[in-house]
């Protein structure tokens, strides 16, 4: 069963803040996570991986790649959700009754567009969140995915024995062991994450999601000058 939405309700400094040409080449579902406001219910939480063709470092023996970055968005298209913002100024449009009957967000897999970074400084560190994701704009050349494809879904999934993707960061996969539908399914024990290339979550994803705590305001331009194929 792939990911459905309803409607219900590093060793790197930071990449400058800025406008990024982004292809977005992860996807996963990490269940569902206690917020860190006691006032707010846990929710069901999906992760957008996105590696910026134009902005490289070395790897190790990886070689040459794309930095990465991320966004831990709720699972909802609820009409005030952020979800349903990121992707309605990302492809130009909103939702169709029909299309809230269920958006499976693995087709965004592939799918470049435009993110606007922007610092945040917490103690000593600054990150670069994500605050908006747009389309390419008119006469932009589409960037090819260079890495492997993430995809996971909780659906498919034993929960007592996960079996997660070798290029899935370590910090998302020990979201996923102690998330609230695991720790269902194992009694409270969890569920520890996989042995797996200790370089893979730096190849994989550079940069951990914090909280989006902005709302998205990207315009819409006409849908015929998008071509964002979802």
């Amino acid at each position: 069963m792939a990911i459905k939405i309803k409607d219900k309700g590093g060793d790197f400094a930071p990449i400058d803040a800025g406008v990024y040409q982004a292809v977005c080449y992860g996807v996963a579902d990490i269940g569902t996570q206690e917020s860190k406001n006691p006032a707010h219910a846990p929710t069901r939480k999906l992760v957008l991986l996105f590696e910026l063709p134009y902005e490289r470092a070395v790897f190790g023996d990886k070689g040459e790649l794309p930095r990465g970055t991320s966004i831990t968005l709720t699972q909802s298209l609820n009409e005030k959700a952020i979800l349903r913002k990121m992707l309605k100024s990302w492809r130009g449009r909103d939702f169709t009754p029909q299309e809230m009957e269920g958006f499976d967000p693995k087709v965004l897999i592939g799918v470049n567009c435009q993110l606007n970074l922007v610092h945040e400084v917490k103690g000593d560190k600054t990150y670069a969140n994500i605050t908006s994701i747009m389309p390419l704009a008119k006469g932009m050349t589409k960037a090819a995915q260079e890495n492997k494809a993430l995809y996971f879904s909780l659906d498919e999934q034993d929960l007592s024995a996960i079996k997660f993707p070798e290029n899935m960061p370590q910090w998302m996969q020990k979201k996923v062991a102690f998330c609230q539908e695991v720790l269902e399914a194992t009694g409270g024990a969890g569920q520890g994450p996989t042995e797996s290339d200790p370089d893979a979550a730096k190849l994989a994803h550079e940069e951990e999601a914090r909280k989006f705590d902005e709302q998205s305001k990207g315009g819409a331009a006409k849908e015929e000058e998008l071509d964002v194929p979802f």
